[in-house]
């Protein structure tokens, strides 16, 4: 035995590995086991254990996103969250076999709730020899601690257990979805004639069309509204020859806001556009619907989504 007199811990005897009398023992199942009783030794004390575990926040759709701004934007985020494992957590034995899926899996040890013994965490001591394939992918969670000294023991009892060069998880972490990063706003037109030409939605809800609806036009919140809607209505006119609405009339006075304008004949504010159905005043303003039209080219500078009931439009 050789004798420890450090400064940091209490006065102790290590195992002489390197006696020549000892010839059964390598050093490497010497470290081995002295971190497997250390570490029990460890979670017996009646002292909190805390994780430090990732929370990943990301979009089920990022992959197919169209409104992110680059490839490396992949609109998730990484936040950490520290916990007492011994909250749940109450028991730890060495050496235990646990059945996973269909396959029988040994933990150097495993902590575990004895009412509950689903709930568990495989804790693997990796001298020369990491986790195997099998344990991996067995779905189990794992914290894998990397033991090269008796020094690297120490590192880890008593410390928060947290992921860096002596710590590795396997499987331990959160999901969930995170918050939209586009708010977006919409031009519809409707099975009834009508137009909403600036429905709110965001990057996640974007593709749920409502009900009745034979187009939708969406852009980023930021793109101007006149962008949006002269372009809904120049859609609309390239698809639909027929198709009449105040706001493309020679009489309509817009006032600069779209929404409801007045008409240069009938003297009167407009409260509903489709009103130019049953018009006998209406003509369509060939200046107008030019410069609608030039909108559409002015949507390839913007990310938008473009949607026909029909997909080869009306």
């Amino acid at each position: 035995m050789l004798p420890k007199r450090g400064k940091k811990n209490e006065w102790h005897f290590a195992h002489d590995y390197m006696d020549e009398r000892n010839t059964t023992c390598s050093y490497e199942s010497y470290l081995h086991k002295l971190a497997k009783f250390k570490i029990q030794e460890w979670f017996e004390k009646d002292t909190p254990i805390h994780i430090e575990y990732p929370i990943i926040s990301e979009c089920n759709l990022a992959n197919d996103c169209k409104w992110k701004e680059s490839e490396d934007n992949n609109c998730s985020e990484t936040k950490y969250e520290k916990y007492n494992l011994k909250n749940v957590l109450n028991k730890s034995e060495i050496e235990k076999r646990i059945k996973a899926n269909d396959t029988v899996l040994t933990a150097d040890l495993l902590w575990y709730n004895e009412r509950n013994p689903q709930t568990r965490i495989l804790i693997e001591v990796k001298v020369t020899h990491g986790c195997s394939e099998e344990k991996i992918n067995s779905g189990e969670k794992i914290i894998e601690f990397t033991i090269q000294s008796e020094d690297d023991i120490d590192k880890v009892i008593g410390n928060v257990i947290r992921q860096n060069e002596y710590t590795t998880f396997y499987s331990i972490h959160k999901k969930k979805t995170c918050n939209p990063k586009y708010n977006l706003k919409k031009f519809i037109f409707f099975e009834t004639q009508k137009i909403y030409p600036f429905r709110s939605c965001t990057c996640q809800d974007y593709a749920k069309r409502q009900n009745k609806s034979l187009f939708e036009l969406t852009l980023k919140e930021t793109v101007p509204n006149t962008i949006l809607i002269q372009a809904g209505l120049a859609a609309l006119l390239k698809n639909k020859i027929d198709y009449r609405n105040c706001l493309i009339c020679e009489n309509h006075n817009d006032n600069g806001d779209f929404k409801c304008g007045s008409c240069a004949i009938n003297k009167y504010k407009i409260e509903n556009v489709t009103k130019a159905n049953s018009c006998i005043n209406y003509r369509l303003s060939i200046n107008k619907y030019q410069k609608y039209n030039k909108r559409l080219f002015d949507l390839e500078c913007f990310k938008h989504d473009m949607w026909w009931k029909n997909s080869q439009g009306f």
